[in-house]
């Protein structure tokens, strides 16, 4: 029990030690930066192999860091670790377990929910690993991986059989990478409807990095007692300095909550020209 309980087993602890030419600055030891580059590469405890190349000095240069972290990027482990990374960031975890409407959406089954997380691990597998790509790509792709039930969810020719292949996104529809996938629009968006404001808040934490602020003092942010469930449109110009810029507010609100095109809803047009008021 003791074991268990130690700070030492609990925590990757990171002691450290003195630069030699600036001792008030702690850098790491060779044995500590295997462990980080381990858990961040391979997603795991260092190995025997990689301690020993610490204890040797063959840590020392940011040449041998270089060569030592290239040979884990060509480790399997190195897949799975970035699918989980993304997993996270983009909190594809949650598919399994959110809710759509069954009369909207009865398409929405757990076998498509997995579908929709494969097909964004799957993009950044290629961008990463097959293409050597950049994160701009991940934005912009105009392809996209799909099996059957993901190709009618896109109004797309379903590919042979029923694994995943590499297809063409339809130009009309101006989808394009992680924003136009099925995941995405899907994670981010009420059992019934889409949701404007969840999926600006993303792009706004996740994307761009930027904290969105409280409300300004003033706001009355509840929803009206009457009909809470109703749809709310805030009017006041003070609301617009909320934190989610309008053009990342209404960021495809030309899909639906999962993820089915539409260029009308409640009988208005929707799309890249839709304004917040």
């Amino acid at each position: 029990m003791a074991l268990l309980q130690s700070p030492y087993f609990i925590y990757l602890v990171e002691v450290g030690e003195p630069d030699p030419v600036d001792p008030a600055v702690r850098t790491l030891t060779p044995t500590e930066l295997a462990a980080r580059m381990s858990f961040f590469l391979l997603g795991r405890t260092p190995d025997a192999e990689l301690l020993a190349a610490a204890e040797s000095g063959e840590l020392t240069t940011d040449d041998d860091v270089r060569a030592v972290a290239e040979a884990m990027l060509a480790r399997t482990e190195a897949r799975a670790t970035l699918s989980n990374f993304y997993s996270e960031l983009f909190q594809l975890r949650d598919l399994s377990t959110i809710n759509k409407s069954n009369e909207l959406f009865p398409q929405f089954t757990s076998e498509l929910a997995y579908a929709m997380k494969y097909e964004t691990l799957r993009l950044i597998e290629d961008i990463v690993w097959d293409k050597d790509g950049d994160f701009r790509t991940l934005l912009d792709a105009d392809y996209t991986f799909v099996n059957p039930a993901l190709a009618s969810l896109y109004g797309l020719p379903p590919p042979p059989g029923q694994g995943f292949a590499k297809v063409d996104l339809a130009a009309e529809q101006g989808r394009a990478g992680l924003l136009g996938q099925a995941s995405f629009l899907a994670r981010f968006a009420h059992p019934a409807e889409t949701s404007p404001t969840r999926r600006g808040q993303f792009i706004r934490a996740k994307l761009l990095c930027e904290a969105v602020p409280p409300p300004p003092p003033g706001v009355d942010a509840s929803l009206p007692t009457e009909d809470p469930n109703k749809p709310q449109t805030m009017k006041r110009s003070c609301c617009s300095t909320c934190g989610i810029p309008a053009a990342a507010a209404v960021i495809r609100c030309s899909t639906r909550s999962a993820s089915p095109w539409r260029t009308t809803t409640r009988s208005a047009p929707t799309g890249p020209s839709t304004t917040a008021s």
